[in-house]
């Protein structure tokens, strides 16, 4: 909005809920003016094995379902970031075959629904790159900026609904 990220919870408060009551499924719903998102988040472990040690790689996946309840098309731009910590918050990923990677290993990914476009960004939005290298933390904590983002734009059309997947492994 007008530049800014606007961050679920804003607007009106997210709701959570627990898929048939139970984890590892997490519905979240959130609604922001005309845009009500709703998000199923769940994980599993990477070899499907269970967990046996604490230390195993696991795949996440979001599943989003935008709607849009105006009488008008709206723009809608999802970001999946991957941030460092409070000393160095931006790690030095990169995009190959839709996938954002770190040295070689895929961590985070995007399916895109018809009229929808996935795209990597280092330093989003583009034009925050002189900001994030003076004040790296200060860009993120005022919502003015994100890290390592893959940003998925497009337009809902009155009264649609599309579903964006992103998967990340951990």
């Amino acid at each position: 909005e007008e530049g800014k990220i606007v961050p679920i919870g804003a607007g009106e408060t997210a709701r959570k809920s627990l898929e048939d009551g139970y984890m590892p499924v997490v519905v979240t719903r959130w609604k922001y003016r005309d845009l009500e998102i709703r998000e199923t988040a769940f994980s599993e472990p990477l070899k499907g094995a269970g967990y046996q040690s604490g230390l195993e790689s696991t795949l996440a996946f979001a599943v989003f379902e935008a709607t849009n309840h105006g009488q008008t098309e709206c723009a809608l731009t999802l970001l999946a970031a991957q941030m460092g910590n409070e000393k160095s918050p931006k790690r030095e990923l990169t995009h190959s075959g839709g996938a954002v990677m770190e040295k070689g290993s895929a961590l985070f990914s995007v399916q895109t629904p018809s009229g929808f476009a996935a795209e990597f960004h280092a330093v989003f939005p583009p034009g925050a790159e002189a900001a994030a290298e003076q004040e790296p933390l200060k860009l993120l904590q005022s919502y003015a900026g994100l890290f390592n983002v893959l940003a998925v734009q497009g337009k809902i059309g009155a009264g649609r609904t599309v579903r964006i997947v992103f998967n990340k492994r951990f």
